[in-house]
């Protein structure tokens, strides 16, 4: 007789439900802004038969080669992207071709010439893989190894009932308003989105810690961490403020921002953290201010494996009176 499978932790099940879709948004990626462009990008391809036959005047060649365009689009930005893979700003270049997705659907959508539809249908599939690039890439780099099945699971269901519904959303509107306004106001609909992305940014991220005269005030995040910016040797470092950790720790990627090279240190510490056993190299650091408290010469270490944000730990909160409330911390001095 087989073993029951184990219980599903409450924690995972929350991870799954939020991760999956906010996943990219701990990364600036717009994982809300493409779930939202999906059903209004799908629209155009619902309508291309009428496209084909009533807008266009072209037979079913004619149809075939509408339906092959954002594929040939999507398949020449795939090989480009496995030459040149994106390493920086994901978020900012995530919403740039949002936005292009939403400006080729507008441009096909108002087209009555032929080779302009195939030209706009074929860049419309170019700036869609650079946003599927992206999102499956951080859902894959993110998620911890033990969910990663649930959350690509949730998210493939997210996925597909997004482009049901925006076929839904296409034909319903084509024959509300007519064919040519369905599909323009899905591209509209993907530009807004994308440029009020700041605007949903603010309302769901956390904000920046605030000094006031009783302390450092550090409010929760929505994923249930406290993050706060310090000057680490004058150059601006977000941290996760983690009272479970011994020391300060700092990404690869920080370390070279504030002037180290992290592959000329001494990788001969280890620390144990969620993804097992890492090497990590101690440092000095030159000063670390919070407000107006500057502290020289304060120990740290740089992380040899995986680390998403760098993390301020006991070592130097160690200086601070800490008062933790449901929605804030409070660092006093």
């Amino acid at each position: 007789m087989s073993a029951s499978p184990d219980p599903v932790p409450v924690a995972d099940l929350v991870f799954v439900g939020f991760n999956s879709r906010a996943a990219a948004l701990h990364r600036e990626s717009g994982e809300i802004v493409w779930k939202w462009k999906s059903p209004q990008g799908s629209g155009a391809v619902a309508l291309m038969p009428v496209y084909a036959r009533d807008i266009l005047d072209l037979g079913p060649w004619g149809l075939g080669l509408l339906r092959a365009a954002p594929g040939i689009g999507a398949i020449v930005m795939a090989l480009w992207l496995a030459g040149q893979p994106i390493r920086d700003h994901a978020g900012l270049i995530m919403l740039f071709f949002v936005g292009m997705f939403g400006f080729f659907t507008i441009v096909f959508g108002a087209s009555t010439i032929v080779w302009l539809s195939v030209v706009a249908l074929a860049l419309l599939g170019a700036a869609d893989m650079v946003s599927v690039y992206i999102r499956e890439t951080l859902i894959q780099l993110w998620t911890p190894d033990r969910l990663r099945g649930r959350v690509n699971a949730v998210n493939m269901v997210f996925v597909g009932a997004s482009n049901e519904l925006g076929e839904f959303r296409a034909g319903s509107m084509a024959a509300w308003i007519g064919t040519v306004p369905a599909v323009v106001f899905g591209g509209v609909g993907a530009i807004a989105v994308a440029g009020l992305w700041n605007d949903l940014k603010r309302a769901t991220h956390p904000q920046e810690a605030l000094v006031t005269g009783a302390g450092i005030e550090v409010p929760v995040s929505p994923d249930g961490h406290f993050y706060l910016t310090a000057m680490v040797n004058g150059v601006k470092v977000r941290f996760v403020v983690d009272t479970g950790a011994s020391d300060v720790v700092l990404t690869q990627r920080d370390a070279a921002r504030i002037g180290l090279d992290p592959k000329t240190l001494n990788y001969f510490g280890t620390a144990t953290t969620a993804n097992g056993q890492v090497m990590t190299a101690p440092v000095r650091l030159d000063t670390l201010s919070l407000g107006d408290r500057v502290d020289r010469d304060v120990p740290a270490v740089v992380n040899n494996g995986v680390l998403d944000t760098s993390l301020l730990g006991m070592s130097y909160l160690g200086r601070y009176q800490i008062a933790l409330t449901r929605d804030q911390m409070v660092l006093k001095r």
